[in-house]
Parts: structure tokens; C-alpha cells; sequence
């Protein structure tokens, strides 16, 4: 068993969770489409090589995010991946 911990933009948060529980992900025992799921903020500095969506090269840019958690089982983790 592995747990699995993303961190998502509001945008492609159910899209994502979808995706992950098609692949098999956030089951436990006789439950599926279990996850855990919280807002905060994110915060990152894009380097000279980059190519930020959001954000500017050299200036710390912060963003809402939801951490999204749920459980693997060992039979799905190349699904998955």
C-alpha cells in the first residue's frame, strides 16, 4: 500500500481525482473513491530555465492549491502511475 499526495489547482482538481480513481486509486477494503483533500497556498520561485503558466522568472509567485491524498494498493501502483 502507498499513499499518494498531489498538489492541484481548483481547476483540475475533479478531473484529477477522477482519473486516479479509474486507475484504482483510493480504495481500502470494501471502500473506493476515498481521498483527502485540503486548500492552502503554494508558493514557488520559477528559475532562469523555466517556463512558468503562473508567475514571473526570478519573483516568488504564491497560488492557491488543494493537497489531494489517497491510498494506493500494490496491484494498481502501475496503473497509476
Amino acid at each position: 500500500m502507498y499513499k499518494l499526495i498531489v498538489f492541484v489547482p481548483e481547476a483540475a482538481k475533479e478531473s484529477l481525482k477522477s482519473a486516479l480513481f479509474q486507475a484504482g486509486a483510493g480504495s481500502l477494503g470494501a471502500y473506493s473513491h476515498c481521498a483527502w483533500e485540503c486548500l492552502g497556498t503554494g508558493q514557488f520561485l520559477p528559475g532562469d530555465a523555466a517556463n512558468p503558466q503562473i508567475g514571473t522568472k526570478g519573483s516568488i509567485a504564491s497560488v492557491p492549491e488543494w493537497r489531494v491524498e489517497m491510498l494506493v494498493p500494490d496491484d494498481v501502483l502501475e496503473s497509476v502511475k
